[in-house]
């Protein structure tokens, strides 16, 4: 991680203030991180501290695929007549418009699948290298 990577953000506060027990999140910009944790701001102006476990790099190629497959849709004429160009707008680190905000949450789950299905297929081919009699594989490569 490194200072002014997009990440986004979702903890509860311990913090032993009057912010203890507050639920911070939400998208912003690294500021620094240092021995585990990473001190940042919000979209929204609000600065957060947390563990790196609780932080994920947002992936610009993401969404720009996200966008591309959005564009690809039968839909996506009827969406830019209703919405024009608003369509892709961002508050508070989501999608204004609730249609591509559930939309990008589904094709988080899709890529998720995609990623599982395609180290599966390469496990299975490894298993049938080894059936075929060819030298033992590593499987954990």
């Amino acid at each position: 991680m490194n200072k002014g990577d997009r990440i986004s953000v979702e903890f509860i506060s311990e913090s032993a203030t009057e912010f203890s027990g507050t639920k911070i999140e939400g998208t912003g910009t690294v500021d620094r991180f240092d021995n585990g944790y990473v001190y940042g701001q919000l979209d929204n102006g609000q600065p957060f501290m947390c563990p790196e476990q609780f932080v994920c790099v947002i992936n610009q190629d993401a969404e720009t695929e996200f966008r591309k497959w959005i564009e690809a849709l039968p839909e996506y004429q009827t969406l830019i007549f209703r919405h024009g160009e608003r369509l892709f707008i961002r508050c508070d680190g989501q999608y204004e418009i609730l249609t591509i905000r559930l939309a990008r949450r589904l094709w988080v789950i899709i890529e998720g699948h995609r990623f599982v299905i395609n180290a599966l297929g390469e496990t299975i081919t490894k298993y049938q290298e080894v059936e075929r009699g060819g030298s033992e594989v590593d499987l954990d490569s």
